[in-house]
């Protein structure tokens, strides 16, 4: 089997640790495949670790986490894990610093002040969740694969029993689609895109 997710921002990533979670709950005999497309790879385009890092989530970061527990109705078992401040207090310092992130000192600066009522950066609930991801991922059963792609999905079509999904160079078929695509972003007009090269020309 075939399980797309486009898109690999929360709503995904916790679609795929339900997926791993059934599959060793239930032993699942069948190969299964996980291609997760985003352009902006895990956390997506919102979660952007490199982004600003003035940028605020609007939860409290002792309230945002990606595991479940008992108090969700839903099929299989939970798997409890640590909330953004449990992580950021206990793990997140190291993963940060064991990986090239752009704001290295600005995260590590603020989990030193991240208290259970402070508001994170969306650039740490970015890297939170590529964490979670990779918690995830060495749990995946050995029946299960997975593939990232940064191709841009434009356009899924269904025939004979599959999903089709269309991107500039290829295509790919799957048995099943989970879409979370996010916030919509328009594109730019004419004026505006002559005075975003007019800014990038003239950067000092």
């Amino acid at each position: 089997m075939k399980i797309a997710l486009i898109g690999a921002g929360p709503r995904n990533l916790m679609a795929f640790e339900r997926l791993v979670y059934w599959a060793l709950d239930r032993k699942w005999a069948d190969e299964v495949k996980i291609l997760i497309f985003d352009p902006f790879g895990i956390g997506g385009r919102v979660w952007n670790p490199n982004q600003n890092h003035e940028l605020k989530m609007n939860s409290l970061a002792s309230k945002i986490t990606l595991f479940t527990d008992d108090s969700i109705q839903m099929e299989g078992n939970p798997h409890l894990g640590p909330t953004l401040f449990e992580w950021a207090t206990t793990l997140g310092k190291d993963f940060i610093e064991n990986n090239n992130f752009k704001r290295q000192k600005l995260l590590l600066e603020e989990i030193d002040h991240l208290t259970k009522y402070s508001y994170s950066s969306r650039a740490l609930f970015g890297i939170y969740q590529q964490w979670f991801f990779q918690h995830v991922e060495k749990r995946m059963p050995s029946n299960f694969s997975i593939e990232i792609h940064s191709n841009l999905i434009h356009n899924v079509k269904f025939d004979n029993e599959k999903y089709i999904l269309l991107t500039d160079e290829l295509a790919y078929q799957v048995d099943a689609i989970s879409a979370a695509l996010g916030e919509g972003m328009d594109e730019p007009s004419d004026a505006e895109k002559e005075a975003q090269a007019f800014a990038e020309a003239h950067i000092i």
